[in-house]
């Protein structure tokens, strides 16, 4: 009899000390609980931020840099129908390396297939082009032609021009052209037209260009320039980076007003 009631009260302390120690374990496994959703939550958090940065990534620095290095730049400028040796002569206000005696030829409007490709700088007096802006950087082929009569006797009978990039407050002259003609520019009369000689000139070169870098074409001389044939001279460029590239650096760029 001794020895149940002895069990009885084992139990019913047995008992009392699990009905008070049941909170703390319930407690415990809460607590326990709440950290491991509270570190699941975190590490979806972070997941989740990681996710946007890759796609940040993607739309604001992987797609233009293919787009830059793979949908390549072209552009092709005719003479402008309303060039004159006036408006040569004019100073271009707005742009400095066609001011001071520095002369700029000026081009016609680009057609819809190109008017997004670069960025035309213009002469704000008669509103034509007048160089061309790059927005993407890389590796570019510009080339260009002109068409000449020549100076008059009394000039230096080698005429020519250049191509000029502008980056900034610096510029310098990429390559140059010359042409020496027959007879200095004068007339034939053997035709029985008394017709000027006819002569183009050609440049071309490859070259790194920046953003917002442009270039300018200007003659050399005092050259008389075709401006009856405005199919003769022409202005364009190339961007012919390779798709290689683009594991060196962000090729992408906007271009400043």
């Amino acid at each position: 009899m001794q020895n149940g009631q002895h069990h009885n009260v084992q139990i019913q302390e047995l008992i009392k000390t699990l009905e008070q120690s049941t909170p703390d374990i319930y407690m415990n496994f809460e607590q326990k609980r709440e950290k491991r959703n509270g570190r699941w939550r975190n590490e979806v958090r972070e997941e989740i931020r990681i996710m946007k940065e890759h796609i940040s990534n993607i739309v604001n620095t992987t797609i233009p840099n293919l787009e830059a290095g793979i949908m390549k730049k072209v552009v092709h400028l005719g003479m402008s129908r309303d060039m004159t040796q006036d408006i040569l002569h004019a100073p271009v206000n707005n742009i400095d390396v066609c001011r001071g005696g520095k002369h700029c030829l000026r081009w016609s409007n680009p057609e819809s297939t190109y008017s997004r490709t670069f960025d035309y700088p213009r002469d704000n007096a008669y509103d034509m082009p007048v160089a061309i802006k790059v927005r993407s950087p890389g590796i570019y082929f510009v080339y260009a032609q002109v068409a000449v009569n020549g100076p008059q006797q009394g000039y230096e009978p080698s005429v020519g021009f250049e191509a000029v990039l502008v980056r900034g407050t610096v510029n310098k002259t990429l390559t140059k052209s010359y042409i020496t003609q027959d007879d200095r520019g004068q007339v034939y009369h053997g035709a029985g037209h008394g017709e000027h000689p006819f002569d183009t000139i050609n440049l071309m070169g490859t070259f790194k260009l920046l953003c917002d870098d442009y270039i300018v074409i200007r003659p050399i001389g005092d050259p008389k320039l075709v401006y009856t044939n405005t199919e003769a001279s022409y202005f364009g460029v190339v961007q012919i980076n390779p798709a290689r590239s683009l594991l060196h650096g962000d090729y992408s760029c906007n271009p400043q007003e």
